[in-house]
């Protein structure tokens, strides 16, 4: 039987065991009103049976419109779409958990529109509107479950407040609040967001606990950040818009990952101070802790300058810990990975810089991946990569290894050993050693290079025409390649091909590589080698050494000094002539007016040198 509430000014209406059972209460159509407290009081007790309250009319209630907080929990409330509260207080408020709450109707609360405690496990659906001063839906315990599919306000403080773990929300309406338009306290939570949620003055969404999931395909907008989440193991995916006056997304915990689908757009900004688009803060706060993870297939917009960096910043990692950033998509401002050993790959645009500041850190750029500022790895060993389009790299202190790829690449290698390899792109780069002891190689070119580091220049047709500055040292590539050092040259290497090498002025290690080599020390006292192939070796001005290893094939020294103490012919890596007893005895021969070194096919021609003027004092064994 079908217990009907009907109007009036009723007073309380109690809803005890003698009340439940089977028997629906139903506020028929009308109007019903308590006006100085509760309108309609639960306190059943009954283990096996539950209240069941529909609202069909209309509840106007100076307190509380449905107050169950001596209830055992596990009621049903319905409000149909004609069904409505206004309450002074709280629309619903109950004590324990297991209700299933449905609003088809509207609530309207002078505090909380839906206030349920206890041990979570409650059912809501919202496909009306709830208005309220306070929280528009506070639920508390775990396993909660939440649809809005109608309208949440909540005038003073959140729209939907979630206390505990391992609840699901679904939200496909809108929810507008003064504070975050949702906010959960608790682990395991899994949010999905179709429709809209706007805060004027806290965040979208604000996350305290791990593991949490987000997916967004709608619309959010808040005052500080759009998504705020702090504690571990997050899964986050924008599909939709994410917008927030201070940050799109601020993060604060560890092994996080962050997915902006092709039609995500995630912005930031119009705050000053410390704004961006996605925030990491603390991102790995243990000492054990994996990286974040940030994959960008849509759009990170910033739109404003901070007024801390005085520049537009779309990512900013406070943490100091590793982050891995992937981006296909368009980023609008500056990167900031300060600090950890970061790695970031970039396949779409940045309209910006890149700092990846302390750290062992990679960038890879893929294809047409463009980054229209510099790209600054800061201080740590760090590794650059770039695609098919122009590149800066700035490598900061310590040894860096960068690569510019295709277009017209500028690269500074600043403190530190650093290598850069020279692309066969056909165009003219620059390439800046800056401090410490650098190489430029150019392993990766089949026809012959001219490169002089006395005049900063290497052009070839596989090359174009390079710049280089402040390059110590020098690696050819394939094919027949015309090498020439400067005073502060130290190393020059042919590699592979017929190379012509002249060292310069200063100490050089000038090493031939395969093929038939010409190298010539000129002043200084050089170290040479010519390698495989049959190469012809002049050491010039002040003592050189001339350097040989097995299958060194058929060498000529052109001007060996045998006089000269300081001048050597190094055999050590020849296994085969074990001291100098065994040279002269058994590999030593004169030719004419030459000195002939056999060792197998082997053989080293050293002009006008006659045997009897050589001792071991001229050999390295």
């Amino acid at each position: 039987m079908t217990i009907f509430i009907s109007g009036g000014d009723l007073g309380a209406f109690t809803v005890g065991n003698a009340q439940v059972g089977d028997n629906p209460i139903v506020l028929a159509p009308g109007v019903a009103r308590s006006s100085d407290g509760d309108l309609v009081v639960v306190t059943e007790s009954l283990a096996d049976a539950d209240a069941q309250i529909v609202l069909a009319g209309l509840a106007v209630a100076g307190a509380d419109g449905i107050e169950a907080t001596g209830s055992d929990g596990s009621d049903t409330y319905t409000l149909t779409a004609s069904g409505s509260i206004f309450a002074g207080s709280d629309g619903i408020v109950t004590a324990e958990g297991g209700n299933l709450v449905t609003v088809a109707g509207s609530i309207e609360a002078g505090e909380q529109g839906i206030d349920l405690n206890g041990s979570g496990q409650n059912q809501v659906t919202v496909s009306g509107s709830i208005s309220a001063d306070d929280d528009g839906l506070q639920l508390h315990g775990n396993s909660n479950r939440v649809t809005v599919s109608g309208a949440i306000v909540s005038a003073f403080a959140n729209g939907v407040d979630i206390d505990g773990s391992g609840s699901l929300v679904d939200i496909s309406g809108s929810v507008t609040s003064l504070a975050s338009g949702l906010s959960v306290s608790g682990e395991g939570t899994l949010i999905r967001v179709s429709g809209d949620i706007v805060s004027y003055l806290d965040r979208g969404i604000s996350v305290s606990g791990d593991n949490s999931q987000i997916a967004v395909t709608g619309t959010l907008e808040a005052r500080t950040d759009g998504i705020g989440v702090k504690g571990d193991g997050h899964d986050i995916r924008v599909d939709g818009s994410v917008s927030g006056f201070n940050n799109g997304l601020a993060l604060t915990g560890e092994e996080t990952t962050i997915t902006i689908g092709t039609t995500g757009v995630v912005r930031g900004g119009d705050a000053g101070g410390l704004t961006s688009a996605v925030t990491f803060q603390n991102v790995i706060a243990s000492i054990d802790g994996g990286a974040s993870t940030l994959v960008n297939h849509g759009s990170i917009i910033s739109d404003t300058v901070s007024a801390v960096t005085n520049t537009a910043v779309a990512v900013w990692d406070f943490s100091g810990q590793a982050q891995v950033f992937t981006n296909t998509g368009d980023v609008q401002g500056d990167v900031l990975l300060q600090g950890g050993n970061d790695t970031m790959t970039n396949a779409g645009t940045i309209v910006g810089n890149i700092s990846l500041g302390t750290g062992n850190d990679v960038f890879t750029s893929i294809g047409t991946g463009v980054v229209t500022g510099k790209i600054d790895g800061g201080a740590g060993f760090d590794t650059f990569r770039g695609g098919d389009l122009a590149d800066t790299f700035f490598g900061g202190d310590q040894a860096d290894n960068m690569r510019g790829g295709g277009g017209s690449d500028e690269i500074f290698g600043e403190a530190g050993n650093d290598l850069i390899i020279g692309d066969a792109d056909g165009v003219a780069d620059l390439y800046d050693g800056g401090e410490g002891i650098d190489n430029v190689s150019y392993v990766t070119t089949v026809a012959g290079i001219n490169a002089n580091l006395g005049l900063n220049f290497a052009f070839g047709s596989d090359i174009g025409v390079d710049r280089l500055e402040n390059i110590e040292n020098l690696t050819g590539g394939r094919g027949d390649d015309s090498l020439i050092g400067a005073a502060s040259t130290q190393r020059l290497d042919g590699g592979a091909g017929n190379d012509v090498i002249d060292g310069g002025t200063g100490n050089n290690t000038l090493l031939g590589g395969d093929g038939n080599d010409t190298i010539r020390g000129f002043a200084g006292f050089d170290r040479i080698e010519g390698g495989a192939g049959n190469d012809r070796l002049t050491g010039d001005f002040n003592a050189d050494t001339f350097v040989f290893t097995n299958g060194f094939g058929k060498d000529t020294i052109t001007d060996f000094d045998e006089f000269n103490n300081s001048e050597k012919i190094d055999l050590a890596g020849v296994t085969e002539i074990i001291d100098f007893a065994d040279l002269a005895a058994n590999h030593l021969t004169q030719v004419g007016t030459s000195a002939v070194i056999i060792d197998g096919a082997d053989t080293i021609t050293i002009l006008n040198v006659q045997i009897a003027d050589l001792d071991a004092s001229d050999f390295v064994f």
